[in-house]
């Protein structure tokens, strides 16, 4: 199967016939999943005031719908395409290391060893997981110099996300 789980493996795992496949598109749904992600919970106009503060959302929400279009194009490319026999090594390894476009090398706040920039265990809560640790955290703690840097390290994160996703239907594209 190609890869569904990053972080695992497999050879060949294009050609496999299996009919599982990566989903991008699994992370655009936890960002914008509006049970989760604190992007939904604020006003529309993509900003936060509270104490004469502004938190500018519109970066992330900018890259967000950026990943959702570059995800959709690889699902309806690879499915166009489920066992394409071209350059599989480049893309199996572009899918492999997707996910570790989303990483803060240096980690979250007061937790430098989680460093997945889309979702971690709480810093209260131990093990229920947050989507958006950083920002989400941030704003808990009136840290608001604190959560507009985390916005702009996970948009980063999420555009070379983006990139990386780009590149594999590129791959899916060549015959």
């Amino acid at each position: 199967p190609i890869n569904t789980s990053i972080g695992r493996t497999y050879k060949n795992t294009i050609a496999a016939k299996d009919k599982n496949h990566y989903r991008c598109t699994g992370r655009v749904q936890k960002i914008k999943n509006p049970q989760t992600s604190i992007l939904w919970k604020w006003p529309k106009n993509q900003q936060l005031s509270c104490d004469k503060v502004e938190l500018n959302f519109s970066n992330l929400l900018n890259a967000v719908a950026s990943l959702e279009k570059s995800a959709t194009a690889y699902a309806d490319l690879l499915k166009a395409n489920p066992n394409p026999n071209k350059h599989l090594a480049k893309l199996n390894s572009l899918l492999f290391t997707a996910e570790q476009k989303l990483i803060i090398e240096t980690g979250l706040p007061r937790r430098p060893w989680f460093r997945h920039s889309i979702y971690a265990p709480g810093y209260y809560t131990g093990y229920g997981v947050k989507t958006l640790p950083g920002i989400r955290e941030g704003i808990e703690q009136r840290n608001w110099k604190e959560a507009q840097e985390q916005i702009e390290i996970v948009v980063n994160n999420v555009i070379k996300y983006t990139k990386q996703i780009d590149e594999a239907a590129a791959i899916l594209k060549m015959r």
